[in-house]
């Protein structure tokens, strides 16, 4: 900086600029000075500032109160002169400097302060409202076919950092059949979950085990068995809950439920997304600003779901206001509302569409004792049981109407034939045109589009994930993830062709191998002429895990069961986008105070740092070195 000086030393009136630091002390200005005009430097030499102080030699330029462009004067004390005011610190300079150290101080020891107890408080808030989930989760999957256990656990807050803290933590299968297979001994369905419910208490420490949520979902098989025999449907759950409340988990009698086919499909699709991610994408700040500031949700994956009784697909449409409303579901997931397509299809899981299809194999080559199987590989026999066929559900009754539109009765004329045999001949297109007769793609369409049997169906939409059956077959025939329509059909023709001495020299189990014919088949005329794919919009990932954690509607009941995702991204009004921002202005605040109380104390500590001014000689003075400090 610079500053005019003036001089009066004798008769010789003089003004010098001089460049300066703010840290120079007041003698130093003088020396200075004194060199340029060339004149001895005297003790009596005094400097003051433009309203007449006399500055103190020992401040500072800055502590004087002396700015860029300033103009001070200098001159012979006189020798009546008050002494006193020529030994004390510029009144004005260092009372002002001393007024800001003070300000400087309290601003900063409020910033920092504030900022502490603000950080204390939110962090006690979230862990309040957000972070009390920390527990595990259990549900079983009690399916037509089987019953599965698979155990979750959410350590931390599974909300704030989204899937990632979501663990699965075990699966158990529970030995023999579908709780549905217990229709004749209604008492033992229950039982049958003991091993894994044994198994749980391994796996979830004990201090957990109250507030362990036990649930279980029965699906299409408990669904069939509800419409056709109420009364030992009935006995069956009775069953099942009273041997699940003797365990010491968390659950009621509610928590055990045979669950709809739309609601399948659902929670199917949330677990789908919940994995994917496309829920809930505020797992960081970053994202969680990106998606409080964005208009529009994440896309989302539509979900395929085969089962052995039923089959559900599940999807966002381009035009989800186009839904009619008994096809529609509407969820409100972080604060999002999602409209749904979603539809379950009963009796075509793969199971039931195996026994649908040789029934009508059976019937349509006139009850003869032996039928021509053309989706089996030639050289395969087998003997079907006349039961087996005919008493099912799905072969007669309401729900073989509401399914298939009709019923697959035995012939009057051969009642006594208790069982059929069934011949293998690897004819594509013969099995094809067979299992083509399990759709009606000619019915009365009330609301157009429809897929099959006159069902609403929109055209599907962005990506979806295939799980269950649907990704096993994909899994056990080597198919990668993603095949292709293509991939596909060159698949099924080639095995198709096989005969049966070629089929039992694969890897695998044969009594599925046989199968795999009507499978791929039935998979690719569900999928392609039912569900409308085309090569052009096929983006189907055939899975059974997401990011090493199992696909299923499972997770998607937990979900909604324990309120792990609530309607807001929050347990109450404290959202998650406000918790990080929050943070953030907090750490922002705290720094600055920090800044702020460092230069209070440099300021209030540079004075005693600058007391050792050692006064100059003019000797010294004349080498251009000052002493400032």
């Amino acid at each position: 900086m610079q500053i005019m000086v003036r001089a009066a030393i004798g008769a010789q009136v003089t003004s010098v600029p001089i460049e300066v630091d703010p840290k120079w002390v007041i003698k130093s200005v003088i020396v200075e000075f004194c060199q340029k005009i060339d004149i001895p430097v005297t003790g009596d030499i005094e400097m003051k500032d433009d309203s007449g102080l006399i500055l103190n030699k020992s401040a500072t330029i800055g502590e004087a109160g002396i700015h860029n462009g300033d103009t001070v004067f200098i001159s012979h004390s006189e020798p009546e002169g008050d002494a006193e005011q020529q030994d004390v610190f510029v009144r004005r300079g260092m009372e002002r400097s001393q007024m800001y150290s003070i300000v400087l101080v309290c601003v900063g020891f409020v910033l920092v302060t504030a900022s502490i107890c603000g950080i204390i408080a939110l962090a006690m808030r979230f862990t309040e409202e957000i972070c009390s989930d920390e527990g595990y989760g259990a549900v079983f999957d009690a399916g037509s076919s089987h019953t599965n256990l698979t155990i979750y656990s959410w350590l931390g807050d599974s909300r704030t950092e989204g899937t990632g803290v979501v663990r699965q933590e075990g699966t158990c299968r529970s030995p023999g059949g579908g709780i549905s297979s217990y229709d004749d001994n209604p008492q033992d369905a229950g039982p049958s979950l003991i091993s894994c419910l044994d198994y749980t208490k391994q796996v979830v420490p004990e201090q957990y085990y109250n507030f362990t949520s036990l649930h279980l979902g029965a699906t299409a098989g408990m669904r069939l068995l509800e419409k056709t025999e109420p009364s030992t449907s009935t006995l069956i759950m009775e069953s099942v809950r009273q041997t699940m409340a003797t365990y010491p988990f968390n659950f009621t009698a509610n928590q055990a439920t045979i669950i709809s086919g739309s609601d399948e499909g659902s929670y199917g699709w949330v677990s789908a997304n919940f994995l994917s991610g496309t829920l809930n994408p505020g797992s960081t700040l970053s994202s969680a600003i990106v998606s409080a500031l964005s208009a529009d949700p994440l896309p989302t994956v539509g979900a395929l779901d085969m089962g052995g009784a039923s089959t559900q697909i599940t999807f966002i449409p381009e035009d989800p206001s186009s839904l009619p409303p008994q096809y529609s579901e509407n969820l409100r997931l972080y604060g999002v509302n999602y409209t749904l397509y979603t539809h379950s299809y009963l009796c075509y899981g793969v199971n039931e569409a195996i026994r649908r299809f040789k029934a009508n194999l059976v019937k349509d080559s006139g009850y003869a004792k032996m039928t021509v199987n053309p989706c089996a590989p030639k050289g395969f026999r087998e003997t079907v049981d006349g039961k087996y066929l005919w008493e099912a559900p799905c072969s007669k009754g309401p729900q073989a109407l509401a399914g298939w539109g009709s019923e697959v009765l035995p012939s009057p004329n051969a009642v006594n034939i208790t069982s059929f045999n069934l011949s293998g001949t690897s004819d594509l297109d013969s099995c094809r045109t067979a299992v083509a007769k399990l759709f009606n793609f000619t019915a009365p369409c009330p609301i157009e589009p429809c897929s099959f049997n006159g069902v609403y169906h929109p055209k599907p939409y962005g990506k979806f994930l295939a799980f269950s059956v649907f990704a096993n077959l994909i899994s056990d025939l080597d198919l990668p993830s993603d095949a292709s329509v293509q991939h596909i059909e060159n698949t099924t023709k080639s095995f198709c062709a096989k005969t049966y001495d070629e089929v039992k020299k694969m890897p695998g189990n044969l009594q599925l191998l046989v199968l795999y014919c009507f499978d791929l088949t039935y998979f690719s005329t569900l999928l392609l002429r039912g569900y409308k794919f085309d090569a052009d919009i096929w983006k189907i990932t055939f899975t059974n895990e997401v990011k090493g954690k199992e696909l299923g509607w499972s997770l998607g009941f937990m979900i909604n069961a324990t309120n792990m995702i609530p309607t807001e991204a929050s347990c109450t009004d404290f959202t998650k986008v406000g918790f990080y921002v929050g943070l953030a202005i907090l750490i922002v605040t705290f720094v600055i105070g920090l800044i702020v109380l460092v230069i209070a104390v440099y300021r209030c500590t540079r004075p005693k740092r600058e007391s050792g001014y050692e006064e100059l000689n003019p000797d010294f003075a004349r080498k251009n070195t000052y002493g400032s400090l």
